[in-house]
Parts: structure tokens; C-alpha cells; sequence
């Protein structure tokens, strides 16, 4: 057979396919399914009102979510926060979390809806504010781009009082990006989405949790929730496991101290584990694991629990104690020098009897402190900048009192003046001892001056007074390059 009748014979075979009559036998046929598969509409996410008229009025046992008016905002010591009027607060009458109203924000999150903010209730007014600067929370590199918050109920029911920032996802503008290539995942973009903020009636705990919906057939797969703090410079981070050491591996919760206020603890949801995945200039991002929407279907996915306490990491563990159900016990004490008087500059240390760092605290003016601690033997330190730390010293379970007597100490009294005119004039000062600055455990946080030295003071009046231990001690006397530097070695 030729070619042309072989192709012709072919032809013939696929118009006789085409012409209505029944294919042969062995021919591959595909069943008609209809359209592809829709979901039925999503109903929208419930909202909510301005909530309870007063806010910080909150009786025993009872929680309260509403507006905060200007009187009611606590002071902006730092002169860093961006809480304003209208935004809204979660309190049981004790320590309260403001949430930031929908508007352009100044955080890097631009969409409101954010907690801006941990404080006390002092009366009818929130005060000793911690230096709180920011948490992102992500479907993996998206948000929830606020466009209103809500109380859906404002606790007067005595019920958990709970406010709602609701709006569609949408990529984190700033970094979205860069978490795109960290956190791979599916664009988001527009599925609805809302935060609820819950605060059970009395508890000094805050619930987060986020609620997405897919209205398509499809899973909405992310393999990283995130959570991320723009934190550490403004609030150390803090840990059971490791103390103020950052930790390099997956911890159930963080916690944020503010020494002078209000200090935070976040705790991963249950089942989870805050794992690190990347920090740079002081922004930490973790992973809370992943998650799954499934399709047609509004999904429900707890975030965090905020515990709120303080002040410092001492108030903090009161607060944390309180949550946990742990028992701890009040250890009052006092830090004196040598001959006795006050040290209130000298910050005491709680280790745990397993060695853990668990607390601190700076004493008042006379020297006092008191700490809750756990019942069981603990140890006592304390620490005051440019000398070695004093301690251990034992405290006995049952145990509710303790002395911190420093080792005598020296005073370096500096002072600097123009070689020409002799009137005093700003510098720096700089103190090295000779045989090395004293060592304090990282655990303790406290500040770190490398290079061996024990102090860097900056003297605006050309006078300085520093503790250091006692010995030799070179001294550096600076004032930019056009002055020269001076040294001296003093005992």
C-alpha cells in the first residue's frame, strides 16, 4: 500500500469517529461530569459595636473590651507609642491590652487592628505602660488588612469580653517579599479573614485567634503560621528555658520585660511550639507550625495567649504563676553594701533549684525588694554594673526572707575639664580593669560592654562617679578627634 492510501485510510477512520458512530471497542472515553464544583457563599464575619461605655470599670471576676477616651491612656514615657484615642482595650480591671482602631497605622503592620500597647489599671486610667512595640501575626506571609474593629461583646454578660479586627488577607507590605521566599505558600490575597482578641471574665490572659475562610473548592494550605516581634531592643526577651539567652531551638513561650512596667508573656497555642526562624536588628520571627483551610469552609486557628503582668519580670512571674496554677511564695529582702546602708542601684537575681535563671528585680531607694518564687530552695544574686556579682545565697524552701550583703567596693570619681581653661567640660569616660572586666552570666541580661571594659559613661557636667571593684583600673578620657585622648591607671 502506498503512502497516500495509508493516510487516506486513517482519515477515513477519524471522520467515521467523528460522525456520530459508535467508537471501536478499545476507544477511550471520557464521562461527562457537568461544571467543575462550586462552594455556596460564605456568610460574613460577625462585627460588633463600640462596646461597654467604660471600659476600666470593671467589677471582680468580670473582664471589659470597649474604647479608651484620652484621659483613660497611660503616659508616654519614651515618647514612642502610637496608641491614640478610640482605640480599644481588653482588661479585667488590673492589666489591660490596647488594640489599635482601623486608620493608616505607624507600625510596619499598616491596617490596625494590632495590639499597640500592656498596662495597669490604675482607677479610671491605664498606667505603667511597658515600651510594647509591635507583633506581627501571619498566614504565612499575610495578614489580615484591617478594615473595622468591633467589641462583639463587652463582658457585661460576665462572659468573655472579646473585640474583632475583621478585613481581607493580603501580603505584608513591607517584607512581603522577603517572607515570600522564607515562608513559601499560595497567594492569599483577598480570602476573608478576622482576629478575635478574648479575654475570659478576671483573667489576666488574652486569647488570639485568627479565622480565615475559603470560599473555593480548594485547601488554603500555609506550612508556617508566624509570629513575629519587633521587640527585643525596647523589651528584652525573656525564657524558662534559657533566661534572657536567646533561644536557638523551639520553646512553648516567650516573654517581653519591661524592668520599670507592664511586661507580656506569648505562649504558643497548645500542641505548637514557638520555633525560630530567622532575627536581624532585633526583629524575631517564629513558626507556630502549619495550618490548613479546608475548602467552602471558614477555618478557626488559635494564635497565642498573652499573659500580661508585672511590673517586670518579677510582677511578670506573679502574673505567669497565677496562670499557670503554680504555687510560689513571697520572698521579702534587702540590698546593702559593706557598712550597711542601701544599694538600690545593685538589681538582685532569682535562680530556680535547678539552676534556671527565674526572676529579677530593682530594689527601692532603701534597698527592699520582695519577689514571688517557687516553693522550693532557690538562690540569690546580686548585681550592680562594673563589679562581680554577689552570690549565690541560699534560701530554703518555707524560706521567706534574705539578706544581700555587696563586698566592699571602690568609687572611681572622674573628672574632666579644658587643660587651658580648667572649666569643666562633657566627655567620655571609659574604664578598663586590668585584670579584666568582671563576668556576669548571659542568662541574667544585663548589659554587656565588650572589649573588657567595665564602664562607658557619657558626662554631660564633666563629672562622673563609677563602682568598680577593687584594683587597678586604666582610665580613657575621650572628646571626638579633635581633643586628645587621656589615660591613666589609678587603684
Amino acid at each position: 500500500m502506498s503512502r497516500l492510501r495509508l493516510f487516506a485510510s486513517a482519515l477515513s477512520l477519524l471522520l467515521l469517529s467523528c460522525d456520530g458512530t459508535e467508537p471501536p471497542p478499545d476507544a477511550q472515553v471520557t464521562p461527562d461530569t457537568g461544571p467543575p464544583p462550586t462552594c455556596e457563599a460564605l456568610p460574613d464575619f460577625e462585627t460588633g459595636d463600640d462596646g461597654a461605655a467604660s471600659p476600666l470599670d470593671v467589677p471582680a471576676g468580670q473582664s471589659r473590651a470597649g474604647r479608651v477616651g484620652a484621659a483613660q491612656l497611660p503616659e508616654d514615657r519614651l515618647n514612642l507609642a502610637v496608641w491614640a484615642e478610640e482605640d480599644f482595650v481588653l482588661t479585667n480591671g488590673e492589666v489591660a491590652l490596647l488594640i489599635e482602631d482601623t486608620g493608616l497605622s505607624d507600625m510596619y503592620d499598616r491596617h490596625g487592628g494590632r495590639p499597640v500597647g500592656v498596662a495597669r489599671v490604675e482607677g479610671d486610667r491605664l498606667v505603667d505602660a511597658g515600651d510594647f512595640n509591635e507583633i506581627l501575626f501571619g498566614f504565612g506571609a499575610f495578614l489580615v488588612e484591617t478594615e473595622a474593629v468591633t467589641v462583639l461583646n463587652d463582658g457585661s454578660d460576665g462572659e468573655a469580653a472579646v473585640i474583632r479586627a475583621t478585613g481581607p488577607l493580603g501580603r505584608l507590605e513591607f517584607a512581603g517579599d522577603l517572607l515570600a521566599d522564607l515562608l513559601p505558600g499560595e497567594d492569599y490575597s483577598g480570602l476573608p479573614g478576622a482576629m478575635d482578641y478574648v479575654m475570659a471574665p478576671g483573667s489576666n490572659a488574652v486569647d488570639i485567634v485568627l479565622h480565615v475562610g475559603q470560599p473555593g473548592t480548594r485547601p488554603a494550605r500555609v506550612p508556617f503560621l508566624v509570629a513575629a516581634f519587633f521587640q527585643h531592643y525596647r523589651m528584652p526577651l525573656w525564657t524558662d528555658e534559657g533566661g534572657f539567652v536567646r533561644p536557638d531551638g523551639e520553646v512553648p513561650m516567650v516573654s517581653f520585660v519591661d524592668d520599670a512596667a507592664t511586661s507580656y508573656a506569648y505562649f504558643a497555642p497548645e500542641g505548637s511550639t514557638l520555633a525560630p526562624i530567622f532575627e536581624q536588628s532585633g526583629v524575631m520571627v517564629f513558626s507556630l507550625g502549619r495550618s490548613i483551610v479546608p475548602g467552602c469552609s471558614v477555618a478557626e486557628i488559635p494564635l497565642a495567649t498573652l499573659v500580661l503582668g508585672g511590673p517586670g519580670l518579677g510582677g511578670l512571674q506573679t502574673a505567669l504563676g497565677e496562670y499557670r496554677g503554680e504555687t510560689l511564695r513571697t520572698v521579702t529582702g534587702r540590698v546593702e553594701n559593706a557598712d550597711g546602708s542601701p544599694a538600690p542601684d545593685a538589681r538582685v537575681h532569682v535562680r530556680r533549684a535547678d539552676g534556671r535563671h527565674f526572676s529579677r528585680a530593682l530594689p527601692a531607694e532603701d534597698g527592699t525588694f520582695s519577689l514571688d518564687v517557687p516553693d522550693e530552695g532557690v538562690s540569690f544574686y546580686a548585681h550592680r554594673l562594673g563589679t562581680p556579682v554577689h552570690g549565690p545565697v541560699e534560701v530554703d524552701a518555707g524560706a521567706d526572707t534574705v539578706t544581700l550583703t555587696l563586698p566592699a567596693q571602690g568609687v572611681l570619681e572622674v573628672s574632666v575639664t579644658d587643660g587651658d581653661s580648667l572649666a569643666s567640660i562633657p566627655a567620655r569616660v571609659q574604664v578598663v580593669p586590668v585584670g579584666g572586666a568582671p563576668e556576669v552570666p548571659a542568662d541574667f541580661g544585663e548589659r554587656n560592654i565588650r572589649n573588657g571594659r567595665a564602664h562607658v559613661a557619657f558626662t554631660t557636667s564633666g563629672a562622673v562617679s563609677l563602682p568598680v571593684a577593687p584594683g587597678e583600673h586604666d582610665v580613657y578620657v575621650s572628646r571626638g578627634f579633635e581633643w586628645e585622648l587621656f589615660t591613666d591607671r589609678v587603684t
